[in-house]
């Protein structure tokens, strides 16, 4: 499959399934035995249940893609993930607070399909803002103010 036909394949995936919700999707994205090296995701209908669980905790949940570039059957994408916790995630109960991370994704493509993927979001960061960022904070602090700095042992 020619290579702009599989980096359309990759923003198909980010605006049907991320962006537009269509878990279904997944059905026509995926390739039956699908892997997700980083989620665990073995086929499209465990994947469609990880999307599901994102997308109750995160409803707003938005994927802007930046680039993609692709070679042979491979390609990656560089994203920056937004979203407010709104439901449970991972055992953390929704604080009502927005999230940004960025990503890279990485694809290796049969048929026009993901066949398998592994990379994605900073977890660590989409988890922490969440839980230690201000509501009236939109990312993370730049720096400590001194009376914010952990304390030293």
């Amino acid at each position: 499959m020619p290579v702009e036909n599989n980096k359309q394949a990759a923003r198909r995936f980010y605006q049907e399934v991320i962006n537009g919700r269509n878990l279904d999707a997944m059905d026509e994205l995926l390739t039956p035995d699908g892997v997700d090296h980083t989620f665990g995701s073995q086929d499209p209908e465990q994947a469609k249940q990880f999307f599901g669980m994102i997308h109750r905790a995160f409803p707003d949940l938005h994927a802007e893609v930046h680039e993609v570039i692709a070679e042979g059957d491979l390609v990656a994408a560089r994203v920056t993930y937004t979203g407010t916790h709104q439901g449970e995630f991972v055992g953390i109960p929704a604080t009502g607070r927005k999230t940004t991370t960025n990503g890279v994704d990485f694809f290796r493509m049969q048929n026009g399909r993901q066949a398998e993927h592994w990379g994605g979001p900073d977890m660590f960061s989409f988890l922490v803002q969440p839980l230690f960022i201000r509501r009236d904070q939109p990312t993370a602090p730049r720096a400590w103010s001194s009376g914010d700095r952990p304390a030293k042992r």
